[in-house]
């Protein structure tokens, strides 16, 4: 971009920047099955930890060249960058729960729709965790949070009470 200064002189600076273009959420209910059996879960409002399944960059090529991954396709001219803006490339990420993968899910089980189901309540009250990761790691990561939240107030415990006494004194 062109930037003028406070003196007037105009120089170019290269600024680098990234928008989401699209953004698409799928929450579709599915089975987890164990030893005892099956149940149906019910992903919607869960906190999802899922597995990231694709991390791609494409460089982009020309106004009217095409992006796609997949199913997934956006014509690049419809981008319509501001005038001066360049585009590189595009990136496209996706986080997925790949079907036989081991899940651990927190949740209450309801039988509110006929069938038993994990999901939220109707109340709309509790945690609902769907995780790739084991109940121990998730675990270990909780009180890794809990620990760095514990030293974190311990120290502006410690930093307010110095400020108190260099204030009295």
């Amino acid at each position: 971009i062109e930037v003028t200064d406070s003196n007037g002189t105009k120089r170019h600076e290269i600024q680098r920047g990234s928008e989401v273009v699209s953004s698409n959420t799928n929450m579709i209910p599915f089975q987890v099955m164990d030893a005892s059996g099956g149940i149906t879960v019910d992903p919607h409002h869960a906190t999802i930890e899922a597995v990231k399944t694709c991390d791609e960059f494409k460089p982009y090529e020309d106004q009217n060249s095409e992006i796609g991954f997949g199913a997934f396709r956006l014509s690049a001219n419809s981008l319509n960058p501001s005038p001066g803006r360049k585009t590189i490339g595009y990136r496209f990420q996706e986080w997925a729960l790949p079907v036989a993968t081991t899940v651990f899910i927190h949740g209450v089980a309801h039988d509110k729709n006929g069938d038993l189901t994990i999901g939220l309540t109707g109340e709309g009250k509790g945690s609902f965790l769907i995780s790739s990761k084991s109940e121990d790691e998730v675990i270990r990561g909780l009180l890794g949070r809990m620990k760095l939240l514990l030293i974190g107030a311990t120290l502006s415990g410690i930093l307010g009470l110095g400020l108190i006494i260099a204030t009295v004194f």
